[in-house]
């Protein structure tokens, strides 16, 4: 199962390195000390099944609710978030983020990800969008900028990261 990388002061710890205390040039105490953190990690759905789908704990940003059917989220024993369900523009002038997501179902940096959608402003029609994944959660709408108008969808459905690096 990959481990993610331990910063431990300036020291950088990944999982390929701590294979012998002779091969990392720190005390012995801050290699134990990594090595324990590795040991011990753990994160919601690392047992055999993914977690359940969720909703509970998405932030929507300003201008932004649930979708006729909500952002949900689960995780699975790898370490893989997916993602499904929708983001609707809610009100005009609506900001970014889209909506963020909780902590443990974040990607380790930021991802730019073709999503789809619908925009009835100009009229009703399919859009294609591009939405960026940040580690700190927050979930955005790159393109197309949504029209002046409300209820714009936002579809994450298939949408799918690590949460390791």
């Amino acid at each position: 199962m990959p481990r993610p990388i331990i910063y431990f002061g300036s020291i950088c710890l990944a999982p390929s390195t701590l294979i012998s205390t002779q091969e990392i040039d720190v005390n012995q105490s801050g290699l134990q000390l990594a090595q324990l953190a590795l040991a011990n990690l753990s994160y919601p759905g690392q047992d055999s099944k993914p977690t359940a789908w969720s909703s509970v704990d998405i932030v929507y940003g300003a201008g932004w609710a649930a979708g006729p059917i909500p952002v949900e989220y689960r995780i699975d024993a790898g370490g893989n978030v997916s993602l499904r369900g929708l983001a609707r523009r809610a009100a005009a002038g609506a900001g970014l983020p889209m909506f963020t997501l909780p902590l443990g179902f974040r990607p380790p940096g930021q991802l730019v990800i073709p999503t789809s959608g619908n925009d009835p402003a100009p009229g009703p029609g399919a859009l294609t969008a591009t939405t960026q994944f940040e580690a700190v959660g927050d979930v955005s709408l790159l393109l197309p900028t949504v029209t002046q108008g409300a209820n714009a969808d936002i579809r994450v459905d298939g949408v799918s990261f690590s949460i390791f690096v």
